[in-house]
């Protein structure tokens, strides 16, 4: 399924709490949270660049002025389903499941829809009454509430991913505070809040609403890639507890990720033999605890190719790009390895530059004041000394 294929990689990858001891939970903290008193928001919960649930509010008034509010919540797509159950108030409806922490979620459950439909209420409110006093003696908003969410602090809402036979459950939390009608307008009744999430990766494994990995791994902050028309070098802000990296890039557009692991040592990934003038998406995760936690990746990434260039190749060395080619004035070199030194011939074997570095694996080197031509560098890193060659642009 989608994004979630990727965790298999790591056999064993997370560890969760509760009685259900070998599911592999991925928890999301949402900070700050979602929050909604009428807009459109949605939920990517694995990450993948697209929706999978999505929550909103309707007023609507009917004859006689009888006036509803809905807090609604919409699976997105084909693959996303919401655990409910069928309620009558003023017209049968489907309604989303209020769980309490600890509730199993699974094949258990209820996740299938009415025909030709993809919203649950949350929580609606029926009004007789719109312009009565709140000291109308016969106000009664909680005889007007309807469904297991409004006003009553946090609960939980089952999710499900996937397709037949490759099903992924987890949870929502969510809160929709409640005013009384009386002191606010009826399309402000209603607020909501969805504060964190989990999914288990388990295929058609069930989890406990609120079941968290035991030790959270942050997701790591990546930066701007360095790109040149057939590599690039993706990298990130070092995480204290990683004990390694999982990187995943694609073609946009791709279904299938290319995925690395990488040690925890490196904050740095060169992605090689990448077609020109060609737009690709990354992500990377964090691993921890031995293995037995990773993070949600980071926030989808993406960056384009340079343009397509004849007799130019970045990509002959081993572990090793220049970029851009041609250069006008700084030549990026990026390596897998260490760098002791640098060598620029020109075509002739004329020495135009040599510079001693201690040991990094990105430099750049001002070329500025080269006059325009085809130019040999020569580097010398941790294991042994490679020669490419790079164009010098007017």
């Amino acid at each position: 399924m989608r994004n979630l294929e990727h965790y298999a990689l790591l056999s064993g990858a997370f560890l969760a709490i509760g009685s259900n001891a070998d599911a592999q939970v991925v928890y999301t903290d949402i900070d700050p949270d979602l929050y909604t008193d009428g807009s459109f928001q949605s939920l990517d919960i694995d990450v993948d660049g697209i929706a999978d649930f999505g929550f909103y509010m309707y007023f609507y008034t009917s004859w006689f002025d009888v006036q509803y509010s809905m807090v609604y919540m919409q699976a997105l797509h084909s693959g996303a389903a919401i655990e409910n159950a069928a309620y009558a108030w003023w017209i049968p409806s489907t309604g989303a499941i209020a769980l309490d922490a600890g509730a199993a979620i699974g094949s258990a459950g209820n996740f299938d829809m009415p025909p030709g439909e993809d919203l649950a209420l949350l929580a609606a409110l029926k009004s007789y009454n719109p312009g009565f006093s709140c000291s109308s003696s016969s106000f009664s908003p909680h005889d007007q509430l309807f469904f297991g969410f409004p006003g009553v602090g946090d609960k939980y809402v089952g999710i499900r991913l996937g397709e037949p036979g490759n099903y992924h459950y987890g949870w929502i939390r969510l809160s929709v505070p409640y005013h009384i009608v009386c002191t606010v307008p009826m399309g402000q009744s209603f607020e909501l809040i969805a504060h964190d999430y989990a999914l288990n990766l388990t295929a058609n494994a069930s989890i406990l609403a609120g079941e968290v990995a035991v030790d959270y791994c942050h997701p790591p902050t990546p930066f701007t890639p360095l790109v040149g028309a057939t590599a690039a070098k993706i990298s990130w802000e070092s995480v204290a507890e990683a004990e390694a990296y999982l990187v995943q890039y694609r073609q946009t557009g791709v279904a299938t990720w290319t995925e690395k692991i990488i040690s925890s040592t490196k904050t740095s990934k060169l992605i090689k033999s990448l077609n020109c003038n060609t737009a690709y998406e990354w992500q990377v995760s964090s691993i921890c605890d031995s293995g037995a936690v990773q993070s949600p990746p980071c926030a989808l990434q993406t960056f384009t190719t340079e343009a397509c260039r004849i007799g130019v190749d970045e990509d002959v060395l081993t572990g090793i790009t220049l970029f851009p080619n041609p250069v006008i004035d700084a030549l990026h070199i990026s390596a897998e390895e260490g760098i002791h030194s640098v060598i620029i011939l020109n075509i002739n074997g004329k020495l135009m530059k040599e510079q001693i570095f201690g040991s990094p694996e990105d430099i750049s080197i001002d070329v500025a004041d080269f006059p325009a031509g085809v130019y040999l560098i020569q580097l010398q890193t941790e294991s042994g000394t490679s020669s490419d060659k790079f164009v010098k642009a007017e």
